[in-house]
């Protein structure tokens, strides 16, 4: 087996496409395979990165074309929907990491990872941007002795390209089953209807929009790493404000904390601004954590466990690393 060789399931569509290729320009000699149902196109995209693998998986027929693989460390663009993929990581004791389930869906993931929680490590990031905004939120977090709220938004602008078929898949899986949205409320986990998680903030550029609550896990990762007592993650649909003033889309999040400094009331803000120009949020997130997992950011590989992005990753440090690819984050503190 090749070291570090790492296996993308899902890695000719959109986000797998970008995270393949900042993988490529950030480690040329990292050995890749680009797999999916279509052998065509993860030929296609494997050839264009040189010297890259392609192979057909089709993980919604089981493991069909898994056993022939060789590699260190698997990463899913698609819904491991009977996690397959996760039991085929285990019993060669490699890391996986996955990005499609929703927050009603971590339940069965998570008592299938620490099934086997020794053999290597596994990470569920099924948050928004592949874990960017949670930790986004610990970053400001930090800075607040006490914290009583917080509230995270993500534009989604509708002028960017848009996920691809497997990104569909959710969105049409996720309608289909859930109908509430969690949100912690007066220190209670609660599911919600939509129209009761309508809530207005700040977003990037000073506009005051409305968004709904998110499918996302953040919350749960949020209040797992913070004493805040309201969480509300919430999504709209719209126009960044990138795309205002360039023409170019971007990924935003506009994150707001009220708590205590020193005894003192004080209001948080951070906002966290990427153009679609340089890559995704999502990919860039995901290329990172990737990093993190199998030691190619200078420090040793990630010990076996269950973890979610924030748990591996430093926040100032994931913040540091997002501006020095483009990322522009700005934070006031009232």
């Amino acid at each position: 087996m090749e070291k570090q060789a790492l296996l993308l399931i899902g890695g000719y569509g959109v986000t797998g496409r970008e995270v393949a290729k900042l993988l490529r320009s950030r480690h040329p000699d990292l050995p890749l395979t680009i797999a999916g149902r279509n052998l065509e196109k993860a030929t296609a995209l494997a050839d264009s990165l040189g010297g890259a693998r392609s192979a057909a998986i089709d993980l919604a027929d089981g493991r069909m074309g898994l056993d022939q693989i060789e590699a260190s460390i698997v990463a899913v663009f698609a819904k491991d929907a009977g996690l397959d993929a996760l039991s085929w990581a285990h019993a060669r004791a490699i890391p996986y990491f996955s990005i499609s389930s929703a927050a009603f869906e971590h339940g069965v993931d998570a008592v299938h990872a620490l099934a086997r929680v020794n053999e290597a490590p596994v990470v569920l990031a099924g948050h928004w941007f592949a874990g960017a905004l949670t930790i986004a939120v610990l970053a400001l977090s930090a800075r607040f002795d006490t914290i009583e709220t917080i509230v995270a938004g993500v534009t989604i602008d509708r002028n960017a390209s848009g996920g691809g078929a497997a990104a569909i898949a959710d969105f049409e899986r996720v309608a289909r089953c859930m109908k509430t949205t969690l949100s912690k409320v007066n220190g209670t986990y609660t599911w919600l209807a939509e129209d009761e998680t309508l809530r207005r903030y700040r977003a990037v550029g000073g506009t005051i929009v409305e968004g709904k609550g998110a499918v996302s896990i953040d919350v749960a990762s949020i209040g797992a790493r913070t004493s805040a007592r309201n969480i509300h993650v919430l999504e709209t649909w719209g126009q960044s404000h990138l795309f205002t003033l360039t023409g170019t889309p971007a990924d935003e999040i506009s994150i707001e904390v009220v708590g205590t400094i020193n005894g003192e009331h004080r209001f948080g803000r951070q906002t966290l601004q990427l153009s679609n120009s340089v890559t995704t949020l999502t990919a860039l997130c995901i290329a990172l954590t990737l990093e993190r997992l199998i030691g190619l950011d200078g420090h040793p590989p990630a010990s076996p466990g269950v973890y979610t992005p924030d748990q591996i990753m430093a926040p100032e440090a994931f913040l540091a690393q997002l501006q020095l690819a483009g990322a522009e984050v700005v934070t006031t503190i009232e």
